[in-house]
C-alpha cells in the first residue's frame, strides 16, 4: 500500500494537474468536458468572476493561453 501510495505522490508531483487545488481541479474538469463558464459556476455555487479568475489560474498554472490548449493539456496532448 505504501508503494501506490509512493506513486500516486510521484504522479501527481510530476503531472501538471498536480499543481491544481481541489476547486480548480473541479472546475478544470467541468471545463475539458465542455461545460461553459456560467454552467460549471451554477454546478460549484460559484458566480461566473469567480470561475473566470479560477480558469486564470489553471491556465497559469498548466501553462496554455487558450481553451484549445488547455482541453488538450487536460486530454494529455
Amino acid at each position: 500500500e505504501a508503494g501506490g501510495l509512493a506513486h500516486e505522490l510521484e504522479y501527481r508531483r510530476k503531472s501538471p494537474l498536480g499543481k491544481l487545488s481541489k476547486r480548480e481541479l473541479e472546475g478544470a474538469k467541468r471545463l475539458a468536458a465542455g461545460e461553459s463558464r456560467p454552467k460549471v459556476a451554477a454546478s460549484l455555487g460559484l458566480t461566473t468572476n469567480t470561475v473566470s479568475s479560477i480558469t486564470k489560474r489553471i491556465y497559469a498554472k498548466l501553462g496554455v493561453h487558450s481553451r484549445a490548449e488547455f482541453t488538450a493539456r487536460m486530454k494529455g496532448g
